[in-house]
Order: C-alpha cells, then structure tokens, then sequence
C-alpha cells in the first residue's frame, strides 16, 4: 500500500474513530478506493443530518452542541415551582438502552421516510444486522450468535442513525401539538423554536 495513503488513513481513523493496532500489512490486497469511500459514508451521513434534523435536537449532529440544550432547559425549569404561574410538567424520556433495543425494521423505515436512496438503506441494514457476538469463559470464546435488533456502541455510524430516530418523537411531538389543542410547549420553547 502506498505510503501516503497509509499515513492519510490512519489521521482519518485519529479523528474520526477509535484507533486500532493496525499496521500497513494488515491491509495489504485491500484496495485504497474501497477504504476512502467507506470512511466517507460517514462524513456524508452527518452533512445530511443538519438539513433533516430539528433544531432542537443538538447531539450528534455537526455544528450543534448538545451543552446548548442543557442550558436552555435550566433556563425553562427557573421558576416551574412558583405559584403564581399556571401548572405546567416536563417530560424527561429516559433513553439509556436506547442503543441496545432500537428495532432494524424500524431504523429501515426510518431512513425509507427520510428519503434515503434504497442502496444507502442496504448498506445500512448490512452494517447494523450483520455483526455476531461471542462469549469468553475462562478468556476463551465459545460460540457465535447473531443480535436481533440494536445499534452497536462505538461504530461511528451509530450516534447518527440514533439521532434520526429520534427525530421521530419530535415529529410525533410536532403532530400532537398541531391536531389537540390540549398540549403545548412552554412558551419560551415556541419561542425559541425549540420544537
């Protein structure tokens, strides 16, 4: 493998994923074109994630910064315990599993509503529902099994298929707001844009 297209493969992997004890020998046969255009699906997926994604949506998607929503809602929760405003609640959804149980079927049509290409999709579905799993006993591995549904942590992919499902629950927000009139945002949230 030619060696500037070694260092430029191992600065993109610096910066973009965990590194690997990888040396030049180990990719020897692969071709360099391949490599590319894998490492920018990547950058591709985020650019397209700022057009699609609401604002109020901060993590994972480049330029935004997910400190900005905890200071706003600092900010929205001053004053909830006053009494002389009218009642109001807050919704905090816990998603700490969220990665491990997120459905393939619904990632799929997820991305078939956003208007991503049907070989994109493909390629997706390939990555998410392929890999298996082993456990070790004693430091050995015994056996391999498949996942069923799940993202997996630390594939760089991940953050930004998790964010656009996400956007889903914004979107079904968005819906409820419009057809009850029943429930709204906080007022500093519409004003705000914020949904």
């Amino acid at each position: 493998m030619d060696e500037t297209i070694w260092r430029e493969l191992v600065q993109c992997l610096q910066r973009n994923i965990v590194v690997f004890a990888w040396t030049p020998q180990d990719l020897e046969g692969i071709d360099p074109e391949v490599i590319t255009h894998h490492l920018n699906i990547d950058p591709q997926l985020s650019g397209v994630l700022e057009d699609l994604i609401s604002p109020s949506q901060n993590a994972f998607v480049p330029g935004r910064s997910i400190g900005n929503n905890i200071l706003l809602a600092q900010e929205l929760f001053h004053g909830y315990n006053q009494q002389h405003l009218p009642p109001r609640c807050a919704l905090k959804v816990d998603i700490r599993k969220a990665y491990d149980t997120m459905e393939w079927d619904f990632l799929s049509a997820v991305l078939k509503l956003f208007g991503f290409p049907p070989l994109f999709i493909l390629w997706i579905e390939e990555c998410v529902t392929t890999p298996s799993f082993s456990v070790c006993l004693n430091g050995s591995p015994h056996g391999f099994f498949r996942g069923a549904r799940g993202l997996r942590q630390g594939d760089p992919m991940s953050p930004y298929l998790f964010v656009l499902v996400m956007e889903v629950l914004n979107l079904i927000l968005q819906q409820i707001i419009e057809q009850d009139g029943g429930f709204t945002y906080h007022g500093r949230c519409e004003a705000l844009h914020l949904f």
